[in-house]
């Protein structure tokens, strides 16, 4: 693909006068553009170069294709293994799929965890505020002490009611 400096040197140097001594000339005394042979007598203007690329000029509609349609250029997506859209990391968070712990995050419900600390994932933990990892309730149940009477438990031993 051309870069945008390459295809601008090239719009501008198509407006030059490219004679030099001995240079071939046409039947009016113009320049004749040795690339393709035809008589560039006050033809390097933006109009003549867009009736060049409609005449099939191979060099202006290959620069135009390039900066109006890049073959190379994919819409971002969830599984393209690169950090781009809005993911706040490689494939995860915004739109695609929470990320795990040590993933960059921007809000709580970029991480599998529910919790983003400056602005990292982090794992679940007993304190944390959130219901995650194998908690029944917020904090409590699964591997974290047992939830009082008014949380949710799984099985008797999450509840300190048994």
């Amino acid at each position: 693909m051309k870069s945008p400096i390459v295809a601008l040197f090239v719009v501008l140097a198509a407006g030059c006068d490219h004679s030099a001594p001995g240079a071939p000339t046409g039947e009016d005394g113009s320049v004749v553009d040795g690339n393709t042979g035809a008589d560039s007598a006050g033809e390097g203007d933006a109009a003549s170069m867009g009736d060049a690329a409609s005449m099939g000029d191979a060099r202006t509609a290959d620069l135009a294709g390039d900066l109006l349609s890049p073959p190379d250029l994919v819409a971002p997506s969830c599984g393209d293994s690169v950090k781009n859209g809005d993911e706040t990391d490689v494939d995860c968070g915004g739109s695609c799929p929470p990320c795990g712990d040590t993933k960059h995050c921007g809000k709580p419900g970029d991480c599998t965890s529910g919790v983003c600390t400056a602005g990292m994932c982090a794992a679940p933990t007993c304190g944390d505020g959130v219901k995650n990892g194998d908690e029944t309730d917020v904090d409590c149940g699964g591997s974290c002490p047992p939830c009082g009477d008014t949380k949710h438990c799984g099985k008797p031993g999450d509840c300190t009611s048994g």
